[in-house]
């Protein structure tokens, strides 16, 4: 059975005496009449439902906000809570959409009362009204998905009762001034309203188009006043600021801009626009000719002063005109009077020490199909129920013209004071009518929960315009590198996405950081080997700058422009974009032993992973230090050959101190598809200091003094110990990335030539990884009786030479120390041991012993 019908609002009454049912419905609550007979509902039950009370559809650049209310009206006898069901938008192909909260209020509904609720959606750009539905359903643990529909509501049907044409009032000028024809007839009608601070006070801004009903051309009269009627019957007199001066030609239209000085007038209640002929005598602050643009303008906010009484010939009702732009959201203009539509297309706003960090992308894009000129404009930012305005100060540059499809964004920002409530701040954009007339032509407030953490908040897209067309960039993350120099490195990652249908190519860009009292210049990289994106296609940007290790920089804004280049320096030409900041420790992963992990940068795409870490002693005797040692095997998982990928980091030891890591391994060449090789990493500390409290952060090298994306490994040494032997007689087992080592007993003899020592030996490569043999080798000491050195045999750590075996084949090797190296023979002959160790180009590590019969 659906639960969407059409009903009534009052209750039915089941008594038969049509007197009863007078006498008792004039005792039912106010609310029990809100909505008329006929309009649809989903009920919950028989005696609460939900219902849709106003739509409205305003199109974007790339998506439409939906904005909608719902009244859930509870006649029951029992208090309804709404967190029990949800609202979303489905449209006529099945498609489900979240809806945001525009406001807060309390989920619970009262016995016989009703509550309205405001909701936002962002959908489709093509999408039309007649192609929504607003659904009602409630949780429910028992179904799949948790959702539970109980029904829908026509957006068409609410938009037919709460969608009317723009407030209109025709006026016939003769009435104003008898020297007009008597078919001198205007039509005004309403575009948009605005609550703005300028001229040292609050004012209502009310664009008209003006149309010439006649058959003649004419001006509009000077003796037309208009004024500003609120529900307490105050009438504010007005002034046309724009536009009055112009020769209205039969069936055409003009614009014109009213501005009302209201001081402190309260803009809620019943709000409507008088036009009146001027009485015949008027104080000395009303006076002049409209054509001027200064009809009868008061003191602000005081009543229209007359020594006589203005006759008012038409009233038009602009209840909620105003409100619509004073809700919270971003607004679009869609009146595209002069092919120029707008919007805003990110906000953000921060907290900052020196006050609250407001920024706006506002863009203008020609819808027409004709060059379109870009006016002259400025902004501010003005706290709503203040005096308080700051100048936003846009950082872009912008064409004289725009050519059909074409766009130019203007990046605002400014800094209010610490504490103001950022719900309250609106983005006041103005026009340049004239050289000394300026007026509103957008109003925004700002996300009111923008600004919380200092993090980036977007609203709408994340589209910016550029030179080379409009990209989608996002900041992923944010982290700070350390270095042994005495220097910090800021690290942003920047995603850049191309949204068109053609490739682009990267100009040269600049970067930098600013912390509201520091400015530092960046650096931007990009590693992919093409300067170019097609359509549709990912790139990453890294932008990093070298601070002082004490300067904080902890948030605030990172600048992202374009340039030119020449010898490698890059002069700024044009910035793209700041968007906040904040320096986050979880960007920096942690990884633990053999765990893999993604580099996803083009002409990058790899997997790299630990697989060995080791602690080394000095080759130097005596000498008080030692030398850790990070390997890292990495694999291409391109479908093409390609580079071995250079990694570079530190260690922060655990008394603080920052060692650099060094690259013993060779970091070029290619690598086949799955093709994979080893990185070695190393750093020589003092003794002591690496200990579980030492940290080993690394990552693929970019410069070098900057990688990303960036990892950590808490200090732990790998023993990666083989398996059991299952009872052979091995004496040394050992794990040397990527070869297991096996050693058996030994013994020695006596040849013609020396001493030989014969012992048996297994190496197995477990991973076809190159690299690995670079400066690492397997060395010998044979002993004699006193602790001194014979003889030492380095053999290299490779897949070839005399310790090579086959996969499972055990053989014999040898190893000789000639008479002539024998310094005291009984010595030697009462020896019985040979040390074994891993050395490599800074350090040694011991592995095991030999022992053997004389």
């Amino acid at each position: 059975m659906t639960k969407t019908r059409l009903f009534s609002k009052q209750k039915r009454l089941w008594s038969g005496a049509l007197a009863l049912v007078l006498a008792l419905a004039m005792l039912l609550p106010v609310w029990g009449n809100k909505a008329e007979a006929g309009k649809e509902g989903v009920f919950l039950d028989s005696n609460v439902y939900y219902t849709l009370e106003k739509v409205q559809l305003s199109a974007g650049s790339d998506k439409s906000s939906f904005r909608f209310t719902v009244e859930l009206v509870n006649d029951s006898d029992y208090v309804v809570d709404m967190n029990q069901y949800g609202v979303a938008v489905r449209d006529d192909s099945g498609n489900r959409y979240g809806v945001e909260l525009t406001e807060k209020i309390s989920s619970r509904v009262p016995a016989h009362s009703a509550k309205q609720v405001k909701y936002s959606a962002k959908l489709p750009a093509s999408i039309s009204l007649d192609q929504l539905k607003v659904e009602i359903y409630a949780w429910d643990m028992k179904v799949s998905g948790y959702i539970r529909s109980i029904g829908m509501l026509s957006v068409a049907a609410a938009a037919e009762a709460s969608q009317t044409a723009n407030p209109s009032a025709i006026v016939a000028l003769g009435e104003v001034d008898s020297s007009y024809a008597t078919d001198a007839l205007v039509n005004f009608e309403l575009q948009r309203a605005y609550h703005a601070y300028a001229k040292d006070n609050w004012n209502v801004y009310a664009e008209m188009t003006v149309e010439n009903l006649g058959t003649g051309s004419f001006k509009l009269p000077s003796a037309l006043q208009v004024g500003l009627k609120n529900e307490e019957g105050l009438t504010f007199s007005g002034s046309v600021v724009h536009g009055g001066d112009v020769m209205l030609l039969p069936h055409q239209k003009a614009s014109v801009v009213l501005e009302f000085p209201v001081g402190d007038l309260s803009l809620n209640g019943a709000l409507s626009i008088d036009f009146s002929k001027k009485a015949t005598t008027t104080s000395a602050n009303s006076g002049s000719n409209a054509s001027t643009g200064t009809t009868g303008t008061t003191a602000s906010g005081s009543a229209a002063s007359s020594s006589g009484t203005a006759t008012v010939l038409e009233s038009m009702s602009i209840n909620g005109f105003i409100a619509a732009y004073n809700q919270g959201e971003l607004q679009a203009d869609s009146s595209n009077r002069s092919g120029l539509t707008a919007t805003v297309e990110s906000v953000n706003v921060s907290p900052r020490a020196d006050g609250l960090y407001a920024e706006s992308v506002y863009t203008l894009k020609n819808d027409s199909s004709r060059a379109v000129s870009v006016p002259a404009l400025t902004a501010f930012y003005q706290s709503n129920g203040s005096t308080l305005t700051v100048a936003a100060e846009d950082s872009a540059s912008h064409p004289d013209y725009l050519a059909p499809g074409e766009s130019t964004s203007y990046y605002y920002s400014g800094i209010l004071p610490t504490g103001i409530d950022s719900s309250a701040v609106q983005l006041v954009v103005m026009e340049a009518k004239s050289a000394s007339v300026s007026v509103p032509v957008f109003v925004a407030n700002l996300p009111a929960d923008a600004g919380n953490t200092g993090a980036p908040v977007e609203a709408g897209s994340s589209v910016y315009a550029t030179s080379i067309g409009k990209l989608e960039i996002h900041l992923n993350a944010s982290y700070r590198l350390k270095s042994g120099t005495g220097d910090d490195i800021l690290m942003s990652e920047v995603q850049v996405v191309n949204p068109q249908t053609q490739s682009v190519k990267l100009p040269a860009l600049y970067g930098g950081y600013y912390d509201g009292k520091n400015t530092v210049d960046a650096t931007v990289k990009y590693v992919q080997t093409s300067a170019y994106i097609n359509a549709g296609q990912k790139a990453t940007l890294y932008v990093f700058a070298t601070v002082p290790y004490d300067m904080e920089m902890s948030s605030g804004k990172l600048i992202l422009g374009e340039g030119t280049e020449s010898g490698g320096t890059v002069t700024k030409k044009k910035e793209w974009l700041r968007v906040n900041y904040m320096l986050q420790d979880e960007a920096i992963s942690t990884v633990t032993l053999n765990n893999t992990w993604m580099v996803s940068d083009p002409s990058r795409v790899s997997t790299g992973a630990v697989v060995e870490v080791k602690t080394y002693e000095s080759l130097t005797k005596g000498d008080s230090s030692e030398t850790a040692v990070v390997r890292i095997n990495q694999k291409n998982l391109m479908t093409r050959s390609g580079n071995v990928i250079p990694y570079s980091g530190y260690i922060q030891a655990s008394n603080g101190e920052v060692y650099e890591l060094t690259s013993s391994s060779v970091t070029t060449g290619k690598l086949n598809k799955d093709g994979q090789a080893m990185i070695t990493l190393y750093a020589t500390l003092p003794f002591g200091v690496l200990d579980k409290n030492a940290t080993v952060v690394f990552g693929p090298q970019i410069t070098d003094e900057a990688f990303s994306p960036p990892h950590k490994y808490q200090y732990a040494v790998s023993s990666n110990q083989p398996g059991p032997l299952n009872g052979e007689n091995w004496v040394i087992n050992e794990s040397i990335f990527p070869f297991n080592i096996k050693i058996g007993a030994i013994n020695r003899t006596y040849t013609s030539s020396g001493y030989a020592f014969k012992f048996r030996y297994m190496q197995e490569k477990l991973s076809d990884t190159l690299h690995v043999s670079t400066n690492r080798f397997l060395y010998f000491k044979v002993l004699d009786s006193d602790g001194t050195v014979v003889k030492t045999v380095e053999i290299p750590l490779e897949g070839t030479g005399a310790f090579e075996s086959s996969d499972d084949t055990t053989v014999l090797q040898s190893l000789t120390v000639p008479v002539s190296d024998i310094k005291d023979s009984d010595a030697f002959m009462e020896s019985n041991t040979i040390e074994v160790y891993e050395k490599f180009e800074n350090g040694i590590r011991y592995i095991g012993e030999l022992t053997y019969g004389s």
